[in-house]
C-alpha cells in the first residue's frame, strides 16, 4: 500500500468507525497520539484510545483526505496528511461544522504493506 493508499485507507476506516481495522495498520509495538490527546502504546492501546474517541466524541464522523506529502527517509516513510473533519454534533444533535484535522505518521514496509510506527493527529482551524 502506497502511503497515499495509507491515508485514504485510514480514512475510509475511521468513517466507519472501525477502530480494530485502523489498529491493523499499526505495527505491533506501534504509538498514537490522538485526536483529543490520548496517548496510546502498542497495537491494543491504540485500538482502544481509538475507539474511545469513535464511539464518543467523534461518533459519526468523517475524514476526506486533502493535502499529501510523503518524504522518503531511507526505508521508511514520513507521510503528512492533511484531512477535513466533519460529521460532529453535539450533545443536541446540532452539526460542528467541518474542521480541519492534520496527520503525521513514520510509516515503515512490512510484510502486511506499509504500517504505521507512530501516528499524531492534530485538530486545526479551517480558514
Amino acid at each position: 500500500m502506497a502511503a497515499a493508499a495509507f491515508a485514504r485507507n485510514f480514512a475510509a476506516l475511521w468513517g466507519a468507525g472501525d477502530s480494530a481495522g485502523l489498529a491493523t495498520l499499526f505495527l505491533p509495538d506501534g504509538e498514537c497520539l490522538t485526536v483529543t490527546g490520548a496517548e496510546a502504546l502498542g497495537r491494543d492501546a491504540v485500538e482502544a484510545a481509538l475507539a474511545a474517541d469513535l464511539d464518543g466524541m467523534l461518533r459519526g464522523s468523517r475524514l476526506v483526505t486533502g493535502r499529501t506529502r510523503v518524504r522518503n527517509l531511507n526505508n521508511e516513510l514520513l507521510l503528512q496528511q492533511r484531512y477535513v473533519l466533519s460529521g460532529l454534533v453535539d450533545q443536541d444533535g446540532q452539526d460542528l461544522g467541518r474542521h480541519g484535522l492534520a496527520m503525521s505518521a513514520l510509516l515503515i514496509p512490512s510484510l502486511e504493506g506499509l504500517r504505521a510506527l507512530s501516528v499524531v493527529l492534530v485538530p486545526l482551524e479551517l480558514g
